[in-house]
């Protein structure tokens, strides 16, 4: 099972990365988490740096991968 605390993923992060790997949208994500879909740009640059992909779309299939969703 994928271990976000193993990556240092905040909880924010991690909500992000559960939608996104559960097939939503960045903009449908923001909009569950009450956010302006101008401001997850930040996390998912955060979320690929510490798992070391080069973005949004390499960190999902990780997720994927390994059990997230």
């Amino acid at each position: 099972m994928f271990d976000m605390r193993a990556y240092g993923l905040t909880e924010r992060e991690s909500a992000i990365l559960r939608l996104l790997a559960g097939g939503r949208t960045a903009r449908q994500a923001a909009s569950e988490l009450f956010m302006d879909i101008g401001h997850i740009e930040a996390p998912l640059a955060n979320i690929a740096a510490k798992l070391g992909v080069a973005g949004r779309i390499e960190a999902v299939d990780n997720a994927r991968r390994q059990g997230l969703a």
